[in-house]
């Protein structure tokens, strides 16, 4: 779990690539534990984000699918009986439909789902990373940098290729993770930086 040392003054907007000589010798390794603190909260909370986003999708997909096939079996047994009821049904039925083909829900689903198993399998590597070469001292400060430059360009070409998470699929992902108590305060304000 990443420490408290998050509220430091470090931060990815003012170190990367080719700024690493603006740190000081000393502070190399504090610097890079704090940025693979950062990239693996963030990335955690777009995983998640893309899971809300999934489960909204397929329950819209629910929601809009299963009452249309419903109501259209029900037209189809009284089609040719007169009367508004069957008007009725028949536009509730083409209604939910337009609604659902509006939405997509079913792609949107499936693009979130994978987009999540991506972005977790990330922060799987990044988690592994902060524990099994940032946090170890007999690891050099320039292998660990490569490391996370390695993980934070992954991280990039993620963000520029993948669907955006709704706002709305973020802040149920923050109210979870709350929730679940499986950040500090502190961490869950770096998102509100970044």
């Amino acid at each position: 779990m990443p420490s408290a040392r998050l509220a430091g003054k470090t931060s990815r907007r003012n170190v990367g690539a080719g700024h690493w000589d603006s740190v000081a010798e000393d502070d190399v390794r504090v610097t890079l534990s704090t940025l693979t603190e950062e990239l693996w909260v963030n990335t955690r909370f777009t995983f998640k984000g893309h899971h809300r986003a999934e489960t909204v999708y397929g329950t819209i997909r629910s929601v809009t699918g299963l009452p249309a096939v419903v109501l259209a079996a029900i037209a189809s047994a009284v089609a040719f009986s007169d009367g508004p009821f069957i008007a009725a049904l028949i536009l509730c039925v083409a209604g939910l439909r337009a609604v659902g083909e509006f939405v997509d829900p079913t792609s949107k689903a499936a693009s979130h789902r994978d987009w999540a198993v991506r972005y977790h399998s990330l922060n799987d590597r990044v988690r592994d990373f902060y524990h099994l070469s940032v946090r170890r001292a007999e690891v050099d400060d320039g292998t660990v940098r490569q490391g996370y430059e390695a993980l934070q360009q992954e991280r990039m070409e993620l963000n520029s290729s993948s669907p955006s998470v709704p706002h709305w699929a973020y802040w149920l992902a923050r109210r979870n993770l709350r929730k679940e108590s499986e950040f500090t305060p502190t961490e869950l304000d770096l998102l509100r930086h970044s």
